[in-house]
């Protein structure tokens, strides 16, 4: 009981309940349909890092709720914006339309997100259903369904030269087939190669796999180079005493050298 005196002077004697059902109650206690609506209502990336038991909560949230957690962050969200997110699996990009249809204008750029950890994922796991080979074709799939395309060369070439860094030899296949382009950033991908003094792996960027000619059965056809090799990429190769790559563009793609190549090539 506390005793409170109104202006008058008159005693006023209030029973305040210290505590209450909803004040005793934890936040871990309530439903995962109340949880949701707190995420959906706060907007917190940081509510489901509170404890393990809601970090789970959210995780296994269903997909359209994650589509609305998403849709939220945004005044005008696009499909780009949304695959910054990790929790934009498939299932989550494909409900996010949904509720949000895109417009069929204009490429997807694919998320720096599914390249930055490569390196963690064991040489001998590299083949074309490890990370992130399988969300790349499922987004293809996605990106047709809604008439888009997807831009491979997004952020300057960032997947490829991240897949070159890795070494992820299946993601860099999959990406020049798709037409990821070896030039971006001045080569970028191609000095990533030099600088590893990997021989194999420069032709793989450069060298396209040769084609069959439809009209002569068993016939294959060389394809042109993707990129014009440069006598400064050369000069690069010699630096690193990388001299098989000095001599392969030398006689392969005749390449000539500078001064500087030339006298450590001595």
């Amino acid at each position: 009981m506390k005793v409170f005196r109104s202006a008058g002077g008159v005693q006023k004697r209030i029973s305040l309940q210290t505590t209450t059902m909803a004040e005793n109650a934890r936040l871990t206690e309530l439903p995962v349909e109340i949880l949701y609506e707190i995420l959906l209502y706060s907007l917190s990336s940081k509510l489901p890092l509170t404890c393990r038991h809601l970090y789970q909560v959210f995780k296994g949230a269903p997909p359209s709720i994650l589509a609305i957690y998403v849709l939220h962050q945004y005044p005008r969200p696009t499909i780009n914006d949304a695959l910054k997110y990790p929790i934009m699996t498939i299932e989550v990009v494909h409900q996010f339309n949904r509720l949000h249809p895109q417009q069929k204008t204009g490429r997807i750029a694919l998320p720096k997100r599914l390249f930055r950890d490569l390196d963690h994922l064991p040489p001998s796991q590299r083949d074309r259903n490890s990370h992130p080979l399988p969300y790349l074709r499922d987004l293809s799939v996605f990106a047709a369904s809604i008439s888009r395309e997807i831009e491979y060369n997004s952020f300057d070439g960032y997947p490829l030269t991240r897949a070159v860094f890795a070494n992820h030899l299946p993601l860099i296949d999959h990406l020049l087939s798709k037409g990821a382009s070896p030039k971006a950033k001045n080569c970028f991908p191609i000095r990533v190669a030099i600088q590893k003094g990997d021989l194999t792996l420069v032709k793989r960027l450069v060298e396209p796999p040769d084609s069959r000619d439809p009209s002569r059965p068993g016939k294959r056809v060389k394809l042109a180079d993707r990129v014009t090799l440069t006598s400064e990429l050369m000069d690069l190769a010699s630096k690193r005493r990388a001299f098989d790559i000095v001599e392969w563009m030398f006689e392969e793609k005749g390449v000539l050298p500078r001064a500087g190549t030339l006298r450590r090539l001595q």
